[in-house]
């Protein structure tokens, strides 16, 4: 995944006014199905579970780089690697790292931002990561 600098613009929606007939008839459908009892299956860690999402700052330049995991188990980010950089101030390589990242939640792995604010600027970013229940390093992300 190659991620390019710039800004990324917010637009706000307004919220809409359903009426109080629309609104009372989506609350009776969500009270009905709110009494359905609900069954999770789990959900391996994998490769298409564990990924790495990247948002811009709000109000920089800089981006933010999480893994999100969608499984059902807790994973560890061992290491992560940026490279292919240019113009960024944070250390391109590989990097050590010790994330543990529950079951259905995302951490933040690293910021990065611009070394000069005029430039553009992009790497590449890839993590090691390993489920918790003991076994070794999975993968590498791209």
């Amino acid at each position: 995944m190659t991620v390019r600098g710039g800004c990324m613009r917010h637009t706000g929606a307004r919220p809409t006014f359903l009426g109080p007939h629309i609104t009372l008839c989506i609350a009776a459908t969500l009270a009905g199905c709110a009494t359905v009892p609900t069954q999770r299956s789990f959900v391996a860690a994998s490769n298409k579970t564990v990924l790495s999402v990247t948002h811009a700052r709000f109000n920089e330049l800089a981006q933010v780089v999480s893994v999100e995991n969608r499984s059902s188990e807790r994973v560890r980010v061992t290491a992560y690697r940026l490279e292919d950089c240019q113009n960024i101030r944070e250390k391109c390589g590989m990097n050590p790292a010790q994330i543990e990242i529950p079951a259905g939640t995302k951490r933040q792995i690293i910021v990065v931002h611009p070394r000069r604010d005029i430039e553009p600027y992009c790497y590449s970013f890839g993590f090691l990561w390993t489920p918790i229940r003991g076994r070794g390093d999975v993968s590498i992300r791209h």
